[in-house]
């Protein structure tokens, strides 16, 4: 996998961590990862999870601009925005945005 891809949702991982959304697991410092499928394109990465894999986080979360605040920051000031269609769709773009 591109390693742009796995610093991308590490970095959202990251922030829902910081904000004690990420449980801990069975194992002594195991959390509950969300897990996503990645579907990297010229300009933008697409993560895209289903409401079975939401590691537990409550939907209404994902889609908080607060929290897409927070990932924007952690990414470098790449555009963020989360669709909620259905399943969850997080889309991040591939460059910072221009300041």
């Amino acid at each position: 996998m591109n390693d742009e891809v796995i610093l991308f949702w590490w970095a959202i991982v990251g922030t829902l961590k910081r904000r004690e959304l990420i449980e801990e697991g069975t194992r002594p410092g195991a959390v509950q990862v969300p897990e996503a499928d990645a579907y990297v394109l010229p300009d933008r990465v697409i993560f895209v999870l289903d409401t079975r894999r939401l590691g537990g986080i409550p939907r209404e979360v994902w889609l908080d601009q607060r929290v897409w605040a927070e990932w924007r920051e952690a990414l470098g000031g790449r555009r963020v925005l989360v669709t909620g269609n259905g399943g969850l769709a997080i889309t991040v773009s591939r460059t910072p945005a221009s300041t």
